[in-house]
């Protein structure tokens, strides 16, 4: 009779965990199909998905003339107008800014790299071969970046047909996820009427996510720029707006972002006043970055978008690998939305699995 509670114990044990490893395997081959099905169908989804992004930081506009007895079919035009113009003059202003003086630029950094080389050689000691194999082995690592970004892009577009398709596909899904959104999503919804009730909370709850992680990282990039780029003008660093502009999109792209136009301020600043100079711009980029890592970010994001560094960086990669730039840009936000299902779930108890030891 002692060994009878024992063995009931360990035989719903191994019941237990022969359960959990069934369901790992069966998510793991429904997970190999969704990507499969994703990786076929992405020319089409990508853009929906891009849509969907760009929906929930509209919604706020989109309400603000739906308040004002603006018609849903006109509000959603006017909005897509609004957003069409400042993506324009976006583009503009960085051509203008970047392209323009792209020469220039690019003269500077090649004049900052043989600064940092010949202040290596005469202040570190280092050997000249091993510092032109070093620049060498940089300058390859840029190639070879610049290269798969172009890469990246020409996977996900591959022909200017698509890139105009794609487009066109973008903007009549945003129309229409503006216009009747919250009747698409009770359709949606509906044709599950026993989880219909979660699945609307998991529905306001990835919206909001997606639109707090956005309307975020647009502040916070515009923080990041204003901050780098008058500290830049004020040292004197040439081309400040090129590097504030710079700063600016590539905060869409955590992690790496702050480290290449930080890297880019730092080089150019080299160039123009070597190391006394490349030292203060380094110090103003940690300054920027520090505060709205510890201060702003916290407040502006909140939790509800806090993701762990490991989780961004794996996002980024499979994201880039699935739909190169687009996919890092989609990645992140994608990823916070997901955290935020899977914690809604976990709330709802939809995970919960227990095992009763009888005796």
């Amino acid at each position: 009779m002692a060994d009878g509670p024992r063995l009931t114990v360990r035989a719903a044990w191994y019941e237990g965990a022969a359960r959990a490893a069934a369901r790992f395997l069966l998510i793991m081959a429904a997970l190999v199909v969704l990507g499969f099905g994703i990786v076929a169908l992405r020319v089409a989804l990508l853009p929906i998905t891009f849509a969907i992004v760009i929906a929930s930081v509209l919604s706020g506009p989109m309400q603000w003339l739906l308040d004002r007895r603006v018609r849903p079919a006109v509000a959603s035009l006017i909005v897509i107008a609004l957003l069409a113009a400042v993506l324009i003059a976006a583009a503009w202003l960085a051509i203008r800014s970047v392209a323009a003086e792209w020469n220039g630029i690019s003269g500077t950094v090649s004049a900052g790299l043989d600064t940092a080389e010949q202040q290596s050689q005469q202040h570190l000691g280092l050997d000249p071969e091993q510092t032109a194999a070093t620049r060498d082995w940089a300058a390859s690592i840029a190639d070879t970046l610049a290269t798969v970004a172009v890469a990246g892009v020409i996977k996900l577009i591959p022909a200017g047909l698509e890139l105009v398709s794609a487009a066109f596909l973008t903007a009549i899904v945003l129309f229409f996820v503006l216009k009747d959104g919250p009747r698409l999503w009770q359709w949606a919804s509906g044709q599950f009427p026993r989880q219909q009730s979660l699945l609307d909370q998991l529905g306001t709850r990835v919206w909001r996510v997606l639109a707090q992680f956005m309307r975020g990282t647009t502040i916070i990039a515009t923080i990041d720029a204003v901050g780098i780029g008058l500290g830049m003008w004020l040292l004197g660093v040439p081309y400040a707006g090129a590097i504030a502009i710079l700063t600016f999109l590539l905060a869409y792209i955590p992690m790496i972002g702050a480290t290449i136009s930080g890297a880019f301020g730092v080089v150019l600043a080299l160039a123009e006043g070597g190391i006394p100079l490349a030292i203060a711009a380094l110090l103003v980029v940690l300054a920027v970055q520090q505060i709205e890592g510890n201060l702003l970010q916290p407040v502006i994001m909140g939790r509800a978008v806090r993701l762990h560094p490991l989780a961004v960086a794996l996002a980024l990669v499979l994201g880039f690998t699935y739909a190169g730039i687009l996919g890092m840009f989609l990645a992140v936000p994608l990823t916070a939305a997901t955290a935020a299902v899977i914690n809604e779930l976990r709330n709802a108890g939809v995970f919960a699995d227990r095992i009763e030891f009888t005796r």
